[in-house]
C-alpha cells in the first residue's frame, strides 16, 4: 500500500455531496486549481485551469493515467447533475482515471511548489453521473485519515443524474511538495479525479481591520476585510486587560467580496478596543 511518509499528513473531511457552485471553497489564497478538460473556467470566483496535456510542475501522478483534454466523459442530461451551473458541470465532466487493474489501482499524486510552514487546504472532486457506474467508490489518503468517496450520489441504483462527492483536506507543509493516494475499490477497480484546488490559508489569508472611525455619539464604525467565504467574529472591550474569553461579540458573519462595515452603537466608553478573528 502506498504511503505518504515524506510529506505532512492530510486531514480529510467526510465526503460531501456535490450540490452547487458554493461547494467550491474560497477561503485563503488560491495556489492553483485544475480541471481535466481542454478549457479553463471559473466557478464561484475560482479559476480552474485546464490540466492538459497531462503532467506539469504542480500536480504529478505516480504512474501514467488516462483522460484529460477533449474527453468529456462524465456527464448526463439528467438532474440533479444537469441542474448544476454550466461552469460547474464543465469542471466535473473531464477527469483523470485508471481502471480495470488487479489488485485495484492505487495512484499517488504529488502537489508541488508549496511553502514550508504554510497551512494549506486541498479540495478534491470525483464525479460520474452517467448511471451504469454508480457503484464505483475510491478512498483518498494523505497519510492522515482515510475517506471513502462515491462517484455518484445514486450509489445503490443505476439511475443517471447523481453527481459525485468532494472532500476538503488540511495540512501544514513540511516540504515544498505534498502527496496523497487514491485507491479503487476491489469490485470496480477504478480510481478517478475530476477537479482539484489548493489554497494557502496562512498569514496571507488572515482577516484585517482597516479603519475604526467615530460615527456619532457612542457610535463607532469598524471597517475590515478577509478571505471571501470565511467566517468572522468581531470582538470588543473597554479594557485591554480583560481576558479574550470575556470580550463581547460585536458582530459575526461571512466575509463578502471587498470590505465589510460594522457599526457599534454601544461604544459608550472613552476607550473602545476591537479584535477581529476568523472564525
Amino acid at each position: 500500500m502506498a504511503t505518504d511518509v515524506l510529506s505532512a499528513p492530510i486531514t480529510w473531511s467526510t465526503a460531501v455531496n456535490i450540490t452547487a457552485d458554493t461547494d467550491v471553497i474560497t477561503g485563503g489564497t488560491l495556489v492553483y486549481a485544475f480541471n481535466f478538460v481542454d478549457t479553463t473556467t471559473n466557478v464561484n470566483g475560482v479559476t480552474f485551469a485546464s490540466f492538459y496535456p497531462i503532467g506539469g510542475t504542480n500536480l504529478a501522478p505516480s504512474t501514467q493515467v488516462n483522460g484529460g483534454g477533449s474527453d468529456y466523459f462524465f456527464t448526463t442530461g439528467s438532474t440533479p447533475f444537469a441542474a448544476l451551473s454550466p461552469a460547474y458541470r464543465l469542471i466535473l465532466t473531464g477527469g483523470l482515471f485508471l481502471q480495470f487493474q488487479s489488485p485495484p489501482p492505487q495512484v499517488s499524486f504529488v502537489l508541488s511548489n508549496l511553502t514550508v510552514g504554510h497551512a494549506y487546504t486541498v479540495q478534491f472532486w470525483v464525479n460520474d453521473p452517467r448511471g451504469p457506474y454508480n457503484s464505483r467508490t475510491e478512498t483518498i489518503n494523505g497519510g492522515g485519515n482515510v475517506v471513502l468517496l462515491k462517484f455518484s450520489q445514486n450509489y445503490g441504483n443505476s439511475n443517471p443524474g447523481g453527481p459525485g462527492q468532494f472532500s476538503v483536506g488540511t495540512f501544514t507543509a513540511n516540504a515544498s511538495f505534498q502527496s496523497f493516494t487514491l485507491t479503487g475499490d476491489a469490485t470496480n477497480q477504478v480510481i478517478q479525479m475530476n477537479a482539484i484546488q489548493v489554497r494557502d490559508t496562512s498569514v496571507s489569508g488572515l482577516p484585517v481591520l482597516d479603519f475604526i472611525n467615530a460615527a456619532g455619539p457612542a457610535t463607532m464604525q469598524v471597517i475590515f476585510h478577509g478571505p471571501q467565504g470565511n467566517q468572522y467574529t468581531l470582538l470588543t472591550t473597554t479594557n485591554l486587560t480583560t481576558p479574550i474569553a470575556k470580550w463581547l461579540t460585536n458582530g459575526s458573519g461571512t466575509f463578502a467580496a471587498g470590505s465589510m462595515t460594522n457599526v457599534d452603537s454601544a461604544a459608550t466608553n472613552r476607550s473602545q478596543f476591537y479584535r477581529l478573528r476568523s472564525p
